[in-house]
């Protein structure tokens, strides 16, 4: 998989939708605030959407009472880094710092942010990485055998 931001918020628009419909992102974060799983996974993953975003939530964090989402998201990019380049890449491209760190996250944090942008990986993977390049090469072979 490769950091592809454009993809990405479109994945963060289709992802936001299914989750919680029309809802703001201002109400999403209240819902985080009060401990909602789904609402507090989906801002781990949507204050990485850029730069701009990334900084500016994390500004406004203790304003918006989610310091425990930057806390999860930062650590959880620089645990086992070296097994994965994309968590590289998001660190670089973003401007994360580890330092940025106020609270250690525990272990279960850790997964579930994995299991988050694993999830990404794999829509990704599917709709523009090896897997859709397999699903055009057959589709390619069987369009080729037609014209015989």
């Amino acid at each position: 998989m490769k950091w592809d931001e454009d993809f990405f918020n479109q994945y963060m628009d289709d992802l936001q939708m299914h989750l919680f419909g029309g809802m703001s992102l201002a109400e999403i974060i209240d819902l985080a605030k009060r401990d909602h799983h789904r609402a507090r996974r989906l801002l781990n993953l949507h204050i990485l959407r850029n730069r701009v975003v990334f900084h500016d939530f994390y500004k406004r964090r203790e304003e918006l009472g989610i310091q425990s989402i930057f806390d999860q998201g930062i650590s959880a990019l620089f645990h086992e880094m070296e097994r994965s380049p994309v968590k590289h890449e998001i660190v670089k491209v973003l401007g994360i710092e580890e330092s940025m760190i106020e609270s250690k996250v525990g272990k279960y944090e850790l997964k579930e942010f994995q299991k988050d942008l694993l999830a990404y990986g794999m829509y990704w993977r599917k709709r523009k990485g090896d897997l859709a390049n397999l699903r055009q090469k057959i589709q390619d072979e069987r369009n080729f055998g037609e014209l015989d």
